[in-house]
């Protein structure tokens, strides 16, 4: 995988906090920041497409799609926000059939 630099100022708590982390797991801070980043843009993505679906702006099919995760996981999440799909559960199911 090529890499791009990247430049970023943060809050000194936040710096001693990945330095930290860094230590405790033996790994490069870069490498904690790519997968701190990573979990961050997966969070994001799921947030994005429940704030989509709850509006309408998407079907459940497409918002599980731009989730980035399985149907079931996003379903979860969509538990944890207090979110429920606006589908029986038959229509859900052939919807993400299509998938």
């Amino acid at each position: 995988m090529a890499y791009k630099v990247l430049t970023v100022r943060m809050p000194k708590n936040i710096v001693n906090e990945i330095s930290n982390l860094s230590s405790d797991e033996n790994v490069e801070k870069s490498v904690l920041l790519r997968q701190l980043l990573s979990l961050g843009l997966k969070q994001k993505r799921v947030q994005r497409a429940i704030a989509k679906y709850k509006t309408g702006k998407i079907s459940f099919g497409k918002a599980v799609e731009l989730s980035g995760v399985d149907y079931r996981a996003f379903i979860d999440e969509m538990k944890k926000t207090g979110e429920i799909t606006r589908y029986s559960k038959r229509r859900l199911l052939e919807e993400v059939k299509d998938l």
